[in-house]
């Protein structure tokens, strides 16, 4: 079915889910925009907030008889989750830890579990590797000998060796490699050997990292993998808050992304139903077919991603949704390597645009459109040609829809950002204490940033901000919303004095015990009286 959305509206992945280990009410909020659902490794779901829609995958961590009784007990209570997963890294010591043949003999018994209610189980969640002290020693029936597993597709294969005539719909492994490469290899060798299973990523991160840019720089394209490749039907992040504060999608704040939740979240589907209207501006990651080109976070000052050209000729191909047929003035953002950036219809061109510079630039060209929904074609002519965003600006004047609208909420106040739209010298401000408006016109600012104050505690606003060149005015952006609180932690983050404090293993000083982590302590030194 055909869902058409705005240019800047998030949309939520079947796909995309999250290995957890603590979420909020207000961190569900956080993450529900972009991710559909979570796993905790257990068969006990933690408590949504009423308004998000996420799923809970329960799962049978090992072969214990109180994982398939709790998956069963969850069942038999009327949940009904879309998959069930079984056996966490049983090829590794400390976690599921068994051989081939028992992994098989708790599949068929998790199976026959959810069988009745026609429920596929995930299973096995492999370690991609191991070390050989770590790893398990079996009898392997297809090489004839004892071997001990170091490497997960011997494991797999003596797997469904045993699984016999019921092998299981998809199998699953976990990557943590700091080269987002290793999730193209990993997954794409088992798609190779195992071609009638659907493939699970239900771990990956890339462990070691040391900067908000390693991760995205690894994030962006391994998410963007997934996504678009059809035999993956699910991925998950580890996780949603770790020891290493790069790899977390939460701060230790409630309901507060760190850079590469934020990305996590803002990462597109490339759903072939979905048509973004416009005008607005389109993000370039937000294609739905492509050729010849690369992704990586952007270089340029705002945007998430950059798709590249690999090769002169290069394209990327956009579902958009035009209500009213005309000419469209169109700006491209580009960088790298000069050359023309042509936009087709079919076989029809509509308009060629000339990038001149190799550092960013806008660059503009005029395309007459239908209405209706159809899929432009896009063409970089030189090769290493970076796309940060196509912007379709009103037929009737120069003045582009505010994007990037977000709304942040304290006691009594409610601050309001968005990105600059093309061809606004003032915006307009709407809010409604009802979701949908109507709405109330509550200021006009000149600047890209507005804060509401003196609003009632415990109260969701929802507000939309419309562009005017003091002539023509553009549709209102997506609506936004946020709830003021009701408490204000006033040590948060705040200065500590301390006797000492433990310095490793681990390490715990001061800070930790008013950074609002429920998994962070301080401690004092092991010599402190």
């Amino acid at each position: 079915q055909t869902q058409i959305v705005n240019c800047d509206a998030q949309v939520q992945s079947r796909k995309r889910g999250i290995a957890v280990n603590s979420m909020s009410a207000a961190d569900f909020e956080a993450v529900a925009p972009g991710v559909s659902w979570y796993y905790n490794w257990g068969a006990t779901p933690l408590t949504l907030p009423g308004d998000v829609t996420m799923d809970f995958i329960p799962m049978a961590w090992n072969g214990s008889s109180d994982s398939q009784t709790s998956i069963s007990s969850y069942l038999v209570a009327g949940n009904r989750p879309w998959r069930v997963f079984a056996l966490n890294e049983p090829n590794l010591k400390g976690q599921a830890f068994m051989t081939p043949s028992n992994s098989a003999i708790t599949f068929k018994q998790v199976k026959a579990i959810c069988d009745p209610y026609n429920i596929p189980v995930i299973a096995p969640h492999m370690a991609a590797g191991s070390a050989t002290a770590d790893s398990i020693t079996a009898y392997d029936p297809i090489q004839g000998a004892v071997v001990t597993y170091t490497t997960q597709e011997p494991f797999i294969n003596a797997f469904l060796y045993y699984c016999g005539a019921t092998p299981p719909v998809g199998m699953a492994t976990h990557m943590y490699d700091v080269n987002s490469g290793a999730v193209t290899g990993i997954t794409g060798q088992m798609h190779t050997d195992y071609p009638t299973q659907k493939i699970w990523l239900t771990e990956f991160c890339p462990w070691g990292a040391s900067s908000d840019a390693q991760v995205l720089a690894y994030m962006v394209p391994a998410v963007d993998y997934c996504e678009r490749t059809s035999w993956i039907e699910g991925y998950s992040w580890f996780m949603s808050r770790f020891d290493n504060p790069y790899n977390s999608l939460l701060t230790s704040s409630s309901g507060v992304l760190t850079a590469a939740g934020q990305a996590y979240v803002q990462m597109p589907v490339h759903q072939t139903n979905i048509y973004y209207r416009i005008p607005g501006r389109l993000q370039a990651e937000r294609y739905v077919t492509m050729n010849q080109m690369n992704i990586a976070p952007t270089t340029d000052t705002n945007g998430l991603a950059d798709m590249i050209s690999a090769a002169a000729g290069g394209s990327v191909d956009y579902n958009i949704q035009v209500d009213s047929a005309g000419s469209y003035p169109l700006n491209f953002r580009v960088a790298g390597a000069i050359g023309q950036i042509k936009v087709y219809n079919g076989s029809t061109l509509l308009g060629t645009a000339n990038a001149t510079q190799t550092s960013w630039a806008t660059v503009s060209t005029t395309i007459t459109l239908a209405a209706g929904t159809q899929t432009l074609h896009v063409v970089l002519a030189a090769n290493a040609q970076q796309l940060n965003w196509m912007e379709f600006q009103p037929v009737n004047g120069p003045v582009s829809v505010p994007t990037g609208v977000s709304a942040t909420a304290t006691n009594t106040q409610v601050t309001l950002s968005w990105s600059p739209a093309a061809g606004a010298t003032r915006y307009n401000v709407k809010s409604s204490t009802t979701q949908g408006g109507p709405y109330t016109s509550i200021a006009s600012p000149t600047t890209t940033s507005y804060t509401n104050t003196g609003l009632v505690i415990g109260t969701t606003y929802y507000y939309v901000v419309s562009a005017t060149d003091g002539i023509n005015v553009s549709s209102n952006s997506i609506e936004v919303s946020a709830t003021t609180g009701s408490h204000v932690n006033l040590a948060l983050n705040q200065p500590v004095t301390m006797s000492s404090f433990q310095a490793s293993s681990p390490y715990c000083p001061g800070i930790y015990a008013v950074d609002g982590n429920l998994t962070t302590r301080w401690a004092s030194a092991w010599s402190d009286p």
